[in-house]
């Protein structure tokens, strides 16, 4: 008998009725070596078990297992809550409130909710969209590509962690062709303000680019900011400003401080919510900043879609780039400068010049963005008329 057979007679439960037996759940030999192999990782783990370490362990062993056993579980529960959203969670208001409570909305497949089901999409996730109103400025964005000289000073940097507070390359945040081409700006357009919006390793990076700006010309300062409400609790030990808000709560007169070549870094929820950041930065903070002013967007693939690991595998809902795409159609105020994806999949060998540890493993995913420097006379143009239609959306209000 093989292994597969004998772990199929252990499991088979003797009832009429074979709705929770072992193979009407249809187990592949895989799953079922993965189970073999459980009780093997539990001793293993459990030998060197250290606090937080061996917890994680545990997890990893505990998981292949838990997968399975789980699934009447979750099945039903999904019945559930699917009849609850057709029922209208309206009409079950003390459900709501326990979904509420918990922490949990379920979404169905449907026309009206956020897409989750692979089946629905008409095409591959990684191929080229028709974005025929953007204007991708590739002549500026090599050009700029060109004018990073600070190759030797990034060859030291670290590959591997070796503590929280130091930038090391192997990060899954914000690592390879991301953070050189950031150190790479820092050093050449030497901003005098940095503010992030979400922070981490992109705030190490930009630490090492100020401080040898500063080296270089000892009276250089740079004011960095970062708004971070949710994570890093180390960021303090940096010397960075620190603001743990919501920028959506935040005065809005903040930004105004930012300048010609000042950077705005924008690394946030990624999703359009009412009310929430994303909605914030793109229709009422970024339009207000002054002309020169440069804005990195993070985890921005056009003109592709996101990545499939991330939108099948792991059903991440996300849709900021999205807003991106239609914020830049037939917008001549903003300039695309640096979008590192499209660089990567079409002029790889320029953007591997000034990213010496650019590799073909991981896809890079900043986007840089610049307010265009308007002639006077439209400035005043484009005033009026902002003026004229606010007065007419005003005397509306009032009529109404």
């Amino acid at each position: 008998m093989i292994k597969s057979e004998v772990l199929n007679s252990k499991f088979e439960t003797n009832s009429k009725s074979n709705f929770l037996s072992w193979k009407c759940l249809n187990f592949s030999n895989f799953d079922l070596f993965r189970i073999s192999i459980f009780r093997f990782r539990i001793f293993k783990c459990m030998s060197g078990f250290q606090f937080v370490r061996g917890y994680k362990k545990l997890v990893k062993a505990i998981l292949p297992l838990a997968d399975i056993l789980l699934i009447p579980i979750v099945y039903l529960a999904a019945v559930l809550l699917k009849i609850i959203r057709r029922v209208g969670v309206s009409r079950v208001p003390s459900c709501k409130r326990a979904l509420m409570y918990a922490g949990v909305f379920p979404i169905r497949n449907h026309y009206y909710e956020p897409l989750f089901d692979s089946r629905l999409l008409r095409r591959p996730l990684n191929q080229i969209r028709e974005l025929s109103g953007i204007d991708w400025n590739i002549e500026e964005q090599l050009n700029l590509l060109k004018s990073f000289c600070f190759t030797k000073e990034l060859e030291h940097l670290s590959e591997k962690k070796t503590d929280e507070m130091n930038f090391y390359m192997d990060n899954r945040m914000f690592g390879s062709g991301d953070a050189e081409y950031l150190y790479n700006l820092i050093r050449l357009k030497k901003p005098a303000r940095i503010f992030e919006i979400g922070s981490g390793n992109s705030t190490l990076m930009a630490i090492k680019a100020i401080k040898k700006n500063r080296e270089e010309i000892p009276s250089y300062n740079c004011s960095h900011l970062c708004i971070e409400p949710y994570e890093m609790p180390w960021l303090e030990k940096t010397g960075v400003t620190v603001i743990r808000q919501r920028v959506e709560e935040m005065n809005k007169s903040v930004f105004s401080e930012l300048k010609k070549d000042d950077i705005l870094f924008i690394d946030s929820s990624h999703i359009i919510r009412p009310q929430g950041d994303v909605l914030f930065e793109y229709l009422e903070l970024i339009p207000s900043l002054e002309a020169g002013v440069i804005v990195h967007i993070h985890d921005i693939f056009s003109p592709r879609d996101y990545l499939k690991q991330w939108l099948i595998d792991k059903v991440y809902l996300w849709n900021e780039q999205y807003l991106l795409e239609a914020f830049l159609t037939c917008n001549k105020e903003w300039k695309i400068i640096g979008s590192l994806n499209y660089l990567y999949l079409n002029y790889y060998q320029h953007l591997k010049a000034a990213c010496p540890f650019l590799n073909k493993d991981r896809d890079p995913a900043s986007f840089y963005i610049q307010k265009c420097e308007t002639p006077d006379n439209e400035t005043v143009i484009w005033s009026n008329e902002k003026i004229a239609r606010k007065r007419k959306f005003n005397s509306f209000n009032s009529l109404s």
